[in-house]
């Protein structure tokens, strides 16, 4: 059995990309208005209307603003403040099997996505790959792009790379953004899921979890 995890809201309770931004605004690195304008592209993706490559070109603002060196620099402290206190408690519980069954596929950035795996104890993980330019990570990404349907793809890709070929699959994810992927797999498990996906799940029997 492979399990595979979205990350945000499912494996911690809040949303790592989100918590990455309001780090650097306390910490004088952003400014609060990046938060006000960042909450109106949240909206979008909760409704499962967000285009992606609008809110990336929008997170280039937060991007420049960082080296790739400096962002290595604070993820520590990042990690130790704002996502170790949220970790779900039912997440430990499912990450304690195989670890090399295991993968993270998240809408967020792969330099987030990563570290934050790598503190679960997931050894393999995909984010958006972003480009990078002058030791700066910019607002254009690799293809294909770890969202909605995009992570069906990334999953395809990476069970070719690996020579895997599960017997069965099951996903963790609490966002109708997550749909392809719920469709894929063999089993779906919804944690706290938003109102589109929960009305899915109730349709075609899907495991709820609270």
């Amino acid at each position: 059995m492979l399990s595979i995890f979205d990350l945000d809201k499912t494996l911690i309770s809040g949303d790592s990309y989100d918590l990455w931004h309001e780090f650097l605004v306390e910490k004088g690195i952003l400014g609060v208005d990046y938060t006000t304008k960042n909450n109106k592209m949240i909206e979008l993706y909760n409704k499962g209307e967000l285009d992606m490559d609008e809110y990336i070109k929008f997170s280039e603002i937060s991007l420049s603003a960082l080296s790739l060196d400096e962002i290595s620099a604070l993820m520590p402290e990042f990690l130790t403040l704002k996502i170790s206190p949220i970790i779900r408690k039912n997440a430990e519980i499912w990450l304690n099997q195989s670890r090399d069954s295991q993968i993270i596929i998240s809408a967020t950035p792969e330099y987030i996505v990563k570290p934050v795996a790598a503190l679960l104890g997931v050894k393999h993980a995909i984010g958006i790959k972003l480009k990078v330019k002058n030791n700066h990570y910019i607002g254009e990404y690799y293809k294909p792009l770890s969202y909605q349907d995009g992570k069906v793809k990334c999953l395809k890709i990476w069970l070719d790379e690996h020579k895997i070929s599960p017997k069965k699959m099951r996903f963790y994810t609490d966002s109708i953004n997550d749909l392809p992927l719920c469709e894929f797999v063999d089993s779906v498990v919804c944690v706290s899921p938003d109102p589109k996906l929960r009305k899915i799940a109730q349709e075609k029997g899907w495991e709820i979890v609270e």
